[in-house]
């Protein structure tokens, strides 16, 4: 058997609450046309499906080759021998297991194209959520969209869309919904902003909207990596802007008041190229920041405080999952063919379209004929919900339990665990729903795993670990070896005395893959840990010394001392009201 083959590129499609895709939920990647974002704002479901994105990863797929989309599967494997292609990927719909030779008809004869629509769709309806998770971030989160600190770690709250707030609309580096992007390495947050390099002619094109009247162009250079190269900026066809990169103290400014709306604006970033360090590649110039302007004309200036999207948008403002002609009309369209839908959030458990999109799908009558998933953090068990659910053909509930007890409250802040695991035994006794545990492994829990597959054992709860990757803060790999050898060994004791046969092999593997791994010691990495770790605690009266004690005097021994240092808990720590949202025009 193949063990880079996955069927959900040829069966599946994930939806994100921008209305962006994925070949699925733990991919990276987005589904993308010309380096940008493809958007339900912006492109039908058949379209995104069919895309040349989508038939260049069913290419890969059958030909054998590693998908750069897929590389957390390829490492939760190495980890733990399981990872979401191996339970999920080669049978996406239960009981048809699938292989390169029965996906083999949409190969090169019909282009790698799939006529049929995705019998498994994924949705992930807003970011509506009452938790505050460590590991999450504001496209996830309501509450850590609106929190002053987390939201700042997290990346902030910028949408995904190319859209004008204001007199002003950011296109980028980093991909953005509308911008068609070439010439461009992947963006990184470094030193605390946005860095994507060059690759010495980077082409951003624009679509204008008619009656749009330009003012400038900013265009910011990163700080970090600027060595004196050389750059010219051209703008449709006409060099504007050129010189000497010494610094990146103020950004370049170009007037557009020629540039006619209705147009296209293609913004050109051409420069010398240069090798930062021995053993990267050649790279042109950092970005930071591409920032457009726009003249707003004073009788108009109460009308334009809406965000509004730069490129044309497919049916009614507003994100596409408020809109029933993009939920029922196309996402759903074909419900007469789906046999499995996997809803997330936000918590979906306390979101009213949710409510709606299965009363839809129990009122049509395709419920009896489908396979739902539900993502749930367990604070919240609506009866009204709970009847909606047992009224599909399968349902299975994937609790987000990363830990018990005092460590699963500092994780997933402001939950109690008394409440949840209460709420977690009425789902499983009372309601006789099916329950699987998928723990997010990363720094905050890595010590503790063993309890909590023994508490998923006392409820015959199947485990599939998931390995964390990003952000690096948080990810076991710049741990000391003497923590993650400890834990692994924790791991392989409670393997050779209680764990449950259908366990063993996971838990064995994932104790071999913490006891093998050899990267170093970070200090720079926890270091950012320990900035991250102190400002949450700051403002939710939190310790991590008093949960984390162990962790901290074992990087204790390897020299690393847990100060009270914080980098933004000074500032204001007031919560955000949620319509002040920075998040596409919501």
């Amino acid at each position: 058997m193949s063990k880079t083959f996955c069927a959900l590129p040829f069966q599946h499609l994930c939806i994100g609450p921008e209305g962006t895709a994925r070949v699925c939920c733990v991919a990276h990647d987005l589904v993308s046309e010309h380096g940008a974002p493809m958007s339900l704002n912006l492109h039908s479901m058949d379209e995104i499906w069919n895309s040349a994105y989508m038939r260049g990863v069913r290419r890969g797929m059958l030909k054998g080759e590693r998908i750069s989309a897929c590389e957390v599967c390829y490492e939760s494997e190495a980890a733990s021998g399981q990872s979401y292609r191996t339970h999920t990927g080669l049978e996406p719909i239960s009981g048809r297991r699938q292989t390169p030779a029965s996906m083999g008809k949409y190969g090169t004869t019909s282009g790698y194209r799939v006529d049929q629509r995705p019998r498994f769709i994924k949705l992930e309806i807003s970011n509506l959520c009452n938790l505050k998770c460590r590991m999450c971030y504001g496209a996830a989160s309501s509450q850590i969209e609106r929190d002053p600190v987390h939201s700042r770690w997290s990346g902030g709250v910028e949408p995904l869309h190319a859209i004008w707030r204001g007199r002003s609309a950011r296109l980028g580096p980093e991909p953005r919904i509308g911008v068609r992007v070439s010439g461009m390495y992947p963006h990184e947050y470094y030193d605390n902003a946005v860095r994507s390099w060059t690759d010495g002619h980077a082409i951003f094109s624009v679509p204008l909207h008619a009656g749009t009247h330009l003012d400038s162009l900013e265009i910011t250079f990163h700080r970090a990596g600027v060595k004196g190269q050389r750059y010219q900026v051209v703008i449709n066809g006409r060099p504007v802007a050129k010189g000497v990169l010494l610094n990146a103290e103020h950004p370049v400014s170009i007037d557009l008041d020629d540039i006619e709306g209705g147009s296209e604006l293609i913004v050109e970033v051409l420069s010398n190229k240069i090798i930062e360090k021995a053993g990267e590649p050649e790279r042109g110039v950092p970005l930071s920041a591409i920032v457009l302007h726009r003249h707003i004309p004073e009788t108009m200036t109460g009308e334009t405080t809406r965000p509004q999207l730069l490129s044309r948008q497919l049916g009614g403002e507003g994100p596409w999952y408020m809109d029933d002609g993009k939920v029922f009309d196309d996402v759903l369209k074909s419900v007469d063919t789906l046999e499995r839908l996997y809803i997330t959030g936000g918590e979906p458990l306390i979101n009213e379209r949710v409510a709606e999109i299965l009363e839809y799908l129990v009122d049509t009558g395709a419920a009896g004929r489908i396979h739902l998933e539900l993502s749930t953090n367990c604070t919240s068990v609506d009866a009204r919900y709970i009847e909606r659910i047992k009224k599909f053909r399968r349902v299975e509930l994937l609790l987000s339990l990363d830990a018990v007890g005092d460590t699963y409250e500092y994780i997933r802040y402001p939950a109690r665990w008394s409440v949840v695991d209460a709420n977690v035994r009425k789902l499983k006794h009372e309601h006789g729903l099916v329950c699987k545990v998928p723990p997010v492994v990363q720094v905050y829990n890595i010590l503790g795993l063993v309890d909590l597959y023994r508490y998923c054992d006392a409820m015959d709860f199947e485990v599939t670990m998931n390995i964390l990757h990003m952000p690096d803060r948080l990810a076991i790999h710049h741990l000391p070896p003497r923590v993650r050898k400890a834990a692994a060994a924790r791991l392989l004791d409670y393997h050779d005395t209680d764990c449950r046969p259908f366990s063993k092999p996971s838990v064995l593997s994932l104790a071999r893959y913490l006891d093998g791994l050899d990267t170093p010691f970070n200090r720079d990495v926890v270091r950012e840990l320990m900035l991250f770790t102190n400002d949450l605690d700051a403002g939710r009266g939190q310790s991590f010394r008093r949960t984390h004690a162990e962790l901290v005097q074992l990087l204790a021994e390897d020299g690393f001392e847990w100060t009270d240092e914080t980098r933004f808990a000074a500032g204001a720590l007031k919560m955000r009201p949620a319509r002040e949202r920075d998040y596409a025009w919501l």
